[in-house]
């Protein structure tokens, strides 16, 4: 972890005037919303877990909804506050995580230049939408600085060591957020390029990471689960005919009506289910809610595909979604992202010419992040914790080469400098 930080005293000021930034923004902004503040749904669901297992040594069987929530965040929560759980505490936690991410930003940017680093990583620290992120108890603060830091060990890896800590940190980022498993493979194929040997210390790191959790879960239900059981219910519930009727409209009040409606039909089911197969009959339970899933779209197989495709176009919607927005903020995030978007296309082909692998393995990374959401429920945040860090980092070393360029011949043009 050492050879993440800047080394030298001038990237040693970068990054502490950048963190001391990320760290005010994101107090202020707890501070204003409140520091006790629990309007995120799932929030409840990580304080009970965390203080669970401050209380009892153990973890719950279920949250609020039909499974049990994947561990990282709540045993970091109890970890890092002492088991002095409280909201406050667990905003905290996650504010210092996400400012710590700057480190990690500026570590990555490191790979293409210091002037990219410092850009990126004060974009990062600055930015709306990961401040605010901070000022709710979710899972994606921590997930950001776990994935990366597993991506920039993996980049600058040079021995078995730094392939097993990353493996490590992306085992803990998929105890997190299980999407991160997904990406396995690539980080495989990326330590294979480099070094044969090295994929085996890759997996050694994933393995010893995954396994206490996999040994804990099989010895309490003597079923096999890699993170949690939530996979079949979120399938079912992100493409059942009654979640298609909610995103079928453009009426903030319809939206909310059937959104309500189609939580008081997803509770029911759930109510049903857990009678029939209680405790900790997972596999049974899984397995119920994989029969809706394929009888839904058993009903209507063209219904299904076309919601597909519209989740697959949403994914990429520049813009919040208007429906749960005002008009201001709407158009305020359509140039942010509009603006972060194109530059970070223009860095993509900057950084294809120059170092194409790394390019390539980019690319790969934003595709399996799309493929790997569209099946589920596709909501902004869950792009921005993935794709967005990078996106500043690419879209940083563009306006760094448009800056030279500038110097060079004295063009102001920024879209001939990068493109």
């Amino acid at each position: 972890m050492k050879k993440l930080l800047p080394q030298s005293f001038a990237h040693r000021i970068d990054y502490l005037i950048v963190l001391l930034v990320a760290l005010i923004l994101r107090l202020a902004a707890s501070w204003y919303q409140g520091f006790n503040n629990l309007s995120f749904g799932d929030a409840a669901d990580y304080i009970a877990a965390a203080q669970t297992l401050c209380d009892t040594a153990d973890y719950p069987l279920r949250s609020s909804l039909p499974f049990f929530r994947a561990p990282g965040l709540p045993l970091t929560i109890a970890f890092a506050s002492g088991c002095h759980v409280t909201p406050m505490a667990a905003k905290l936690v996650l504010i210092i995580a996400d400012s710590l991410t700057c480190l990690i930003i500026y570590s990555v940017g490191m790979q293409l230049s210091r002037r990219t680093a410092r850009l990126a990583a004060l974009v990062y620290a600055t930015s709306p939408f990961f401040i605010w992120q901070t000022v709710e108890i979710s899972t994606e603060p921590l997930f950001t600085l776990l994935l990366l830091t597993s991506l920039s060990l993996l980049l600058s890896a040079q021995s078995g060591n730094k392939f097993f800590f990353s493996g490590a940190f992306l085992a803990i980022a998929a105890l997190t957020r299980p999407f991160a498993l997904l990406l396995i493979p690539l980080w495989l194929w990326s330590s294979l390029i480099s070094k044969k040997h090295s994929a085996a210390f890759l997996v050694l790191g994933i393995a010893v990471t995954f396994s206490p959790w996999i040994v804990f879960n099989y010895s309490r239900s003597g079923e096999f689960i890699l993170v949690n059981d939530a996979g079949m219910y979120n399938l079912w519930r992100s493409n059942s005919p009654a979640m298609m009727l909610v995103d079928d409209t453009h009426s903030s009040e319809i939206f909310l009506k059937r959104s309500q409606a189609f939580e008081h039909l997803s509770l029911a089911h759930t109510q049903r289910i857990y009678q029939q197969h209680p405790g900790t009959a997972f596999s049974a339970r899984s397995d119920e809610w994989k029969r809706m899933f394929i009888s839904d779209i058993s009903e209507s197989p063209t219904r299904f595909v076309r919601y597909l495709g519209e989740k697959s176009l949403r994914f990429w919607r520049p813009w919040l979604n208007p429906l749960s927005h005002s008009k201001t903020v709407v158009l305020a995030s359509a140039a942010y992202f509009i603006f972060l978007y194109t530059g970070a296309f223009a860095g993509w082909l900057i950084l294809f010419r120059s170092n194409r692998s790394l390019a390539i393995f980019i690319l790969f990374f934003c595709v399996t992040a799309w493929a790997g959401h569209v099946p589920f429920q596709v909501v902004t945040r869950f792009r921005t914790s993935l794709i967005d860090p990078l996106a500043i980092v690419l879209c940083a070393d563009c306006l760094r080469s448009h800056r030279k360029l500038h110097h060079r011949n004295g063009s102001s043009n920024i879209g001939v400098a990068c493109f």
